[in-house]
């Protein structure tokens, strides 16, 4: 009986797919008025809803976002505590050549070396010293020897105890060429005979000779220097240094080492051996 009253109740409250279908065009639209309305529907009880961000955009009135509205934050400058970002090494420019073949237009910002090899004894003493070759200027960046170099002797008397007269008027020089010091280094033994002022007016009025002998004990050689002419005391114009095998064996590779650079070769593999020499400058 139960049952039985059950589905008469059923079927009575539920409704016919036909009038389900007319209830729903009923709440789309509104049929009693000339046009249809559109009817929205219900809100549904949990709508999806956008991020806070982008919500926060609009204005309750549905006003377009603000301007810069999604731009990201500004950076805030760091607090001395904020641990500073690592800074990478720059990286370093590409190598350039600082060497030129022209002549340097400030010769006063170029170092001057002097140096020189001495020997001295207790009567007299000798100096030796490297002349650099002249050049002169040819194009726009050319050079050409114009005189070559050579290997400078300078002797002093001696005047007190390990105390010589290097003063101009007392002492006296005496350039070996190329040829001349090779010959020296080579025999030991040898003679050159000087003309200052030859080619120029006053030649033969002074006369230079310069002679290496070997001592009697073969304990070394003799550098002797004769100068004569020019209203010069006899006793100034001879000078007479000893030179010990060491000193000779010194002398010898100087001269070896300075060969290449008072002929002017040097220049040709380092252009700027020939730009610092213009003007003839002793190295």
């Amino acid at each position: 009986m139960l049952k039985q009253f059950c589905r008469m109740y059923s079927s009575t409250i539920r409704p016919s797919p036909g009038a389900a279908m007319l209830s729903y065009q009923t709440r789309l639209y509104n049929t009693d008025s000339a046009s249809a309305k559109y009817i929205p529907p219900a809100k549904s009880a949990n709508p999806t809803r956008l991020p806070a961000r982008i919500m926060s955009a609009f204005d309750p009135s549905g006003s377009p976002p603000r301007p810069n509205q999604f731009a990201p934050p500004t950076p805030q400058p760091l607090s001395p505590s904020t641990p500073q970002p690592m800074r990478l090494p720059q990286p370093m420019p590409p190598f350039q050549n600082q060497q030129s073949n022209e002549p340097s237009p400030n010769k006063s910002q170029e170092p001057r070396v002097f140096v020189h090899f001495a020997v001295y004894k207790k009567r007299s003493a000798m100096q030796v010293s490297i002349v650099k070759p002249t050049f002169r200027q040819q194009g726009p960046s050319g050079l050409v020897m114009e005189r070559a170099g050579g290997l400078m002797l300078e002797f002093a008397n001696a005047v007190g105890e390990r105390q010589y007269d290097w003063s101009k008027n007392k002492k006296q020089l005496f350039m070996l060429s190329a040829l001349e010091a090779a010959e020296l280094a080579n025999s030991s033994v040898c003679q050159f005979f000087h003309d200052p002022n030859m080619g120029r007016k006053g030649a033969g009025s002074i006369y230079k000779k310069f002679s290496s002998a070997a001592m009697p004990d073969g304990n070394g050689f003799f550098f002797n220097l004769t100068v004569t002419g020019g209203g010069m005391a006899p006793d100034q114009g001879k000078m007479m240094v000893p030179i010990s095998h060491a000193e000779l064996y010194v002398l010898k590779n100087l001269i070896d080492y300075s060969i290449p650079h008072v002929t002017g070769f040097s220049a040709v593999i380092d252009p700027t051996l020939a730009s610092l020499a213009v003007g003839g400058e002793a190295m």
